[in-house]
């Protein structure tokens, strides 16, 4: 009986209890550590509200790809919980389109007609991001995530072109069924949006001093994208985070 009981009692004594412990084991506790790391993902951005573009068209359901690089942090709280933090540069293509009747000069027409109209819009959008949150072990290494996240918007820009739906008709002057309607800024854009965050991963041990950590997180806006428009944009997020403990 011994034979079996000897080496379960070493490695139980050897391996590592908890993933924001150094040293210790699953009967022993370690020392509590900080982590510090970098890493990176995709991310999808989708809209709640609209957006009031250029010559009456209101774009609803913007949507699309992005991806963001970061670096985390976290402060041990206890064996089971951390206050984790991460930094982020994130960068979305946004996209909508819109249809709509509108009265438009048209070529071989005497006076302007009303025809079915396409406008889309595609908006680049980046940031500056910090997440806060509380992060809490579950079972294993399997840990869920709560609290705020904050954007800080680098850069914007809309492109937002008009094509007329109707085969029978180009426009005047350039006899062409496409035009490009404003490219710049977004009008009245908040600069700064507060979000609340939740998320999950799992922590997987390398050797004594590393984690590899897939994530997953949501950020939900609590502000308006602009001001003067009901547009809240959201994102969900996985990537892959690399930490080392000291």
């Amino acid at each position: 009986m011994k034979k079996f009981l000897i080496p379960i009692f070493v490695f139980l004594l050897s391996f590592p209890s908890f993933p924001q412990v150094t040293g210790g084991s699953a009967l022993i506790p370690g020392e509590l550590s900080w982590k510090l790391g970098f890493g990176g993902g995709f991310s999808y951005g989708f809209s709640n509200g609209s957006l009031f573009g250029h010559c009456g068209y209101d774009f609803k359901n913007l949507s699309g790809p992005g991806f963001y690089i970061s670096l985390n942090a976290s402060m041990p709280i206890n064996y089971e919980s951390d206050v984790y933090a991460l930094v982020s540069y994130q960068s979305f293509n946004l996209e909508s389109t819109e249809e709509m009747m509108r009265i438009k000069a048209v070529y071989g027409e005497p006076a302007p007609v009303e025809i079915k109209m396409e406008s889309k819009a595609k908006v680049d959008v980046s940031s500056i991001n910090l997440n806060l949150w509380y992060k809490r072990k579950i079972f294993s290494d399997f840990f869920v995530l709560g609290g705020l996240a904050f954007h800080f918007i680098l850069d914007n820009e809309i492109n937002q072109d008009e094509t007329i739906k109707d085969d029978n008709f180009v426009f005047y002057g350039s006899e062409k069924t496409s035009d490009l309607i404003y490219k710049g800024e977004i009008d009245n854009l908040n600069s700064f949006q507060f979000f609340l965050s939740c998320g999950f991963g799992y922590d997987f041990r390398i050797g004594y001093k590393y984690i590899l950590t897939p994530i997953f997180y949501f950020n939900y806006p609590l502000t308006k994208f602009v001001s003067d428009n009901s547009l809240k944009l959201m994102d969900i997020n996985l990537g892959l985070q690399f930490s080392y403990l000291f």
